[in-house]
């Protein structure tokens, strides 16, 4: 009887560890130079976008789908601001979460290689029904006197459990901004803005500040804008509108 109960009891416990969280494994990613830093949730139902003066939009505020790669960062290739500029505050919807935080950052693509500028962990993010809220963040130390192009995004989950490699559903377990669809943009604007950097192999973690990426553009465009001075209002022309 007691041999009984011992197994029945290691039983239930190897029950128990294989219940918990499997997606913790991606915890370790989650690295910052500004750790916890708190971000600003706003209840916004999709397609109420606004045209804020200084902020650089290219979406058209519906979220479509999530780029499904791992341990990258998913975000826009902002072009054509006036030099030197400043890059004050970002904004986004994200596609899929984890739990309640997420990492953003910004890098500037020089060539062959793609320099970080910022990056901060930010946290009280929702990780359920992701694509009814906007997330703000104003960046600790605001960029300044910038020239050029960069690329600024979310970190795409590190964890290949949970379907996230194949996942680019919406309000989901894996961490990833949202794309929009995309639509024919203004004349003579580029068309898609979407872009990833590569982080794979942990060149995500501080205190690694370059990767061998220029960045991969896409047939999209990220929901994600930032505002700072000399930015202008560069809102693609949608057919929705």
């Amino acid at each position: 009887m007691r041999k009984t109960t011992i197994y029945g009891l290691i039983i239930i416990a190897a029950t128990l560890l294989l219940m918990l969280p499997q997606a913790d494994a991606e915890s370790p990613a989650r690295t910052s130079d500004q750790p916890g830093s708190p971000a600003g949730v706003h209840n916004e139902a999709p397609g109420t976008h606004t045209r804020a003066v200084g902020t650089i939009q290219y979406d058209n505020d519906t979220p479509f789908r999530r780029l499904p790669n791992t341990d990258d960062l998913v975000g826009n290739r902002f072009t054509g601001m006036a030099d030197p500029h400043s890059i004050a505050s970002v904004s986004f919807r994200l596609a899929q979460n984890y739990d309640s935080q997420v990492n953003m950052s910004i890098w500037e693509p020089n060539t062959g290689q793609a320099t970080r500028l910022r990056q901060s962990l930010l946290s009280g993010v929702p990780s359920t029904t992701v694509t009814g809220v906007v997330v703000t963040h104003a960046l600790v130390t605001p960029i300044t006197g910038h020239g050029g192009s960069f690329i600024a995004g979310i970190h795409n989950t590190a964890y290949t459990g949970l379907g996230c490699p194949s996942n680019s559903n919406l309000n989901g377990t894996c961490d990833g901004v949202a794309l929009t669809a995309g639509a024919p943009p203004k004349a003579g604007q580029q068309a898609f803005h979407g872009a990833y950097i590569n982080l794979a192999g942990g060149d995500f973690t501080p205190p690694t500040t370059n990767v061998a990426s220029t960045g991969v553009n896409l047939n999209a465009n990220a929901i994600f804008r930032v505002t700072g001075d000399n930015l202008p209002v560069e809102l693609m022309s949608f057919s929705a509108e």
